[in-house]
């Protein structure tokens, strides 16, 4: 029995994006003048993100009929890409990229609305050339919000430093040096600025990685994709750091855009960490940080918190950052080092906080296989890559929202 969307919902659906259809890279304008005086024209379709029929494309989701006929499950196509969704059955359009096009063309027109020239910025998808870990060819279509799940050792860690090699050189230096009779690394990136580009690194030999943007070699990377990518915050240091220089250096960062940051997190934080300050230690005059953290007594030092709650802070002050550079550059925050503490609860929380309209940038993160929920977090927004197998042939798969 199919379930179909009322006219309501189809109007609804249209309206929120601007009557243009959501596919990055398209925005047809899909309604205008009809053939004759007083009339109009539509070519603009309210596609199902999960099947409206039994053993359609993508399946249900074990979705109530009254989840798969109401608004979250629709997104405005032009008729075009409508049909091309649903092509083999849905498996190059998984739900949870859908999801993820639905709120970034949301969040396009909401600026828009507002009079924002904020540039469309998005990034689409890592091809693994050449690896020491993966099978040869593997591409990742990434969404606005990314998990990746899998045992240790299986390349996590890997894609997530791949992804930020291609802005800063130092995210690769271990992958400088590959055993012998390992295959080097070489990977790409596509984006949108919202024209397509390409940035490609690769290891020909063990000097240097060599750069190129749109299959022009650079020498350095010339992209202008942003990467956050905050460090584990009590690493082992050379010199004892106060907290100022902790906070700063696990988000790699000048001490003094972490004070600036601070000062802004009131206003524009997510409420889960409400204020953040330093004052002088009285007995040996480093910087302590204090804060006001969701859950606990208010004006805790740093290093009375809880782990989970250390994180809560460096998650708050990397989304500030991702977001103002999202403003004018295709922008990733990347959360590999503690964002495994975090439980199906904050996932979910902060998957509808990352996945609102004005938050510009998208997110990855990565967390071991355990008891975590994975059908709710893909409905909020996530989107799911399972690894699977061994080095050198691991294998990624983007998951589906099961019955």
């Amino acid at each position: 029995m199919r379930v179909d969307f009322p006219a309501a919902v189809k109007e609804l659906v249209a309206k929120r994006a601007g009557y243009q259809c959501s596919l990055p890279g398209c925005s047809k304008v899909t309604i205008g003048p009809g053939t004759k005086p007083h009339t109009s024209a539509s070519i603009g379709i309210a596609a199902h993100i999960y099947s409206a029929s039994a053993g359609g494309p993508r399946g249900r989701g074990g979705l109530t009929e009254e989840e798969l006929a109401g608004a979250d499950n629709a997104i405005w196509l032009c008729a075009n890409h409508a049909g091309l969704v649903d092509k083999n059955r849905g498996t190059d359009y998984q739900p949870d990229l859908l999801l993820s096009y639905k709120a970034l063309h949301e969040s396009k027109i909401a600026r828009e609305q507002d009079g924002s020239r904020s540039s469309f910025n998005w990034v689409d998808r890592l091809r693994i050339i050449s690896s020491p870990l993966f099978a040869g060819g593997s591409n990742i279509a990434l969404g606005k919000l990314n998990i990746l799940v899998g045992d240790n050792g299986l390349g996590k860690s890997a894609i997530c430093e791949w992804i930020a090699g291609m802005s800063a050189v130092p995210y690769l230096d271990r992958w400088q040096k590959v055993p012998k009779g390992k295959r080097p690394v070489e990977a790409q990136l596509k984006y949108l600025t919202p024209e397509p580009h390409e940035i490609r690194f690769a290891f020909p030999d063990e000097h240097y990685p060599r750069y190129y943007l749109d299959d022009r070699f650079t020498a350095v990377p010339a992209s202008s994709l942003r990467v956050i990518f905050p460090q584990k915050l009590f690493q082992h240091t050379t010199k004892p750091l106060d907290d100022l220089e902790l906070v700063a250096s696990a988000l790699r960062m000048h001490p003094l855009e972490v004070r600036a940051l601070c000062e802004e997190l009131p206003r524009k934080g997510t409420g889960v960490v409400q204020r953040i300050w330093f004052e002088p230690d009285d007995e040996d005059g480093r910087i302590l940080l204090r804060a006001d953290v969701e859950g606990t007594v208010p004006g805790l030092p740093l290093r009375a918190l809880a782990n989970s709650e250390c994180i809560f802070i460096l998650m708050e002050l990397s989304i500030m950052a991702a977001n103002q550079l999202a403003e004018t550059h295709p922008t990733v925050l990347i959360l590999d080092a503690g964002s495994g503490s975090l439980d199906n609860e904050w996932l979910e929380r902060y998957g509808r906080v990352l996945t609102a309209p004005e938050v510009r940038f998208q997110t990855i993160a990565s967390i071991a296989n355990r008891d975590i929920d994975l059908g709710t977090l893909q409905w909020v927004g996530w989107k799911v890559f399972r690894f699977h197998g061994t080095p050198p042939n691991v294998t990624v798969t983007a998951g589906v929202r099961e019955e």
